[in-house]
């Protein structure tokens, strides 16, 4: 049976051990499972970018279209414009 004591911060745990202040604990095997969660980070990191760039390029694109459909909006205006008419 084990017990555990703690009282502001001195911990008494199996007979014989003491522990003074804050402790950490660390898995000593986990099985590669660190490695996989790294790998995984990396990958969907990996993934937003991708998608960042994809959106980046397709906002610009967008303004090229805009852009095309001005000028030639522009073109149209200064192609029917008569010289001395004015705007009802």
């Amino acid at each position: 049976m084990q017990s555990q004591t703690n009282i502001s911060g001195v911990s008494i745990g199996v007979p014989g051990t003491w522990s003074i202040g804050p402790s950490i604990t660390l898995p000593i095997f986990n099985a590669g499972k660190l490695g996989y969660q790294k790998d995984a980070a990396i990958a969907q990191a990996n993934q937003a970018a991708g998608a960042y760039r994809a959106s980046v390029l397709a906002a610009l694109q967008d303004v090229e279209n805009a852009f095309a459909n001005y000028r030639a909006d522009r073109q149209k205006v200064v192609t029917l414009h008569v010289p001395g008419a004015e705007w009802a």
